[in-house]
């Protein structure tokens, strides 16, 4: 990869963990009953996002030789 690829990448990468991290700690903060209501609705969802974030994080530790790689 060169250009703005790899930055864009982990940019994107870092938004949708942050993304994710923000939706989990809002699960944790709701009543079990409301918790559990909505689970199963955005579960599946939650779980293709966080594939997504494995596919970026992969794709930024798949650069050349000399690649630079981020944080």
């Amino acid at each position: 990869m060169s250009g703005a690829a790899p930055d864009a990448i982990a940019t994107a990468r870092r938004q949708l963990e942050a993304a994710l991290g923000g939706l989990v700690q809002m699960l944790t903060r709701l009543r079990a009953e409301h918790r559990n209501a909505l689970l199963p609705r955005i579960g599946p969802h939650l779980e293709a996002a966080r594939q997504a974030a494995e596919r970026l994080a992969a794709l930024e530790g798949a650069g050349g030789p000399g690649e630079r790689r981020g944080p």
